[in-house]
């Protein structure tokens, strides 16, 4: 035992060399394997923003679909328009023959006048 302590002592500049060198690659393997903590910081902040930005985007969003019709309005105005169609459909069936006394008496209004004149 004494005399491993006594080669420890007089070589001790090449354990520690070996050491430093050994504990130096498994700091940079780890270094290079694992993000460092202003590291994650920095991505959780970007992130955040990221985040925040979509929140507001969303906000957004939602007050313009409440200015929107929803899907019962849009179904009433369709009706709605429907029956419209169908009321000027019927009224132009009325109006049709009307349109055509209209226009006989108009003929004979002019055809008139130009006899008397």
């Amino acid at each position: 035992m004494q005399e491993i302590i006594d080669y420890i002592t007089s070589h001790w500049a090449i354990f520690m060399t070996v050491v430093g060198v050994i504990g130096s690659i498994a700091y940079l393997k780890l270094d290079a394997r694992y993000a460092r903590k202003s590291e994650i910081k920095e991505i959780v902040a970007k992130q955040d923003k990221k985040n925040n930005e979509i929140d507001g985007k969303i906000d957004e969003l939602d007050k313009t679909m409440q200015h929107l019709p929803n899907a019962e309005d849009v179904i009433a105005l369709r009706i709605a328009v429907e029956k419209m169609n169908g009321e000027i459909s019927t009224l132009h069936a009325a109006v049709k023959p009307i349109t055509r006394l209209t226009n006989l008496l108009i003929e004979k209004e002019v055809t008139t006048n130009k006899k008397g004149d």
